[in-house]
């Protein structure tokens, strides 16, 4: 009989999987769509099983959509501190 190959998710998968529903409870976003994006290929094979890995386009897109995320917190942080500042210069005008 001929053997099936078994695959298992390489330490990488799992971890963007939690990075996942982080970003969910984070965002209040469903998180089933990003899980369908994850895409992987073969990793490396022993007699075993077959380890599943990140793509290394995957992986990119995943960095850049993080820095995107970041940039905007970042700029919605600056926002507010600029209006707080404004607010404290007119209570001191006033």
């Amino acid at each position: 009989m001929l053997k099936e190959t078994e695959f298992r998710l390489n330490d990488n998968v799992i971890a963007r999987i939690v990075q996942i529903i982080q970003e969910g409870f984070l965002t209040g976003t469903d998180v089933s769509d990003h899980m369908r994006q994850i895409r992987m290929c073969q990793g490396e094979s022993n007699n075993e099983f077959t380890s599943l890995v990140l793509t290394p386009e995957y992986k990119k897109q995943v960095e850049v959509n993080i820095q995107k995320m970041v940039d905007f917190v970042e700029e919605k942080q600056n926002e507010r501190r600029l209006l707080t500042e404004d607010q404290i210069a007119d209570k001191a005008t006033d």
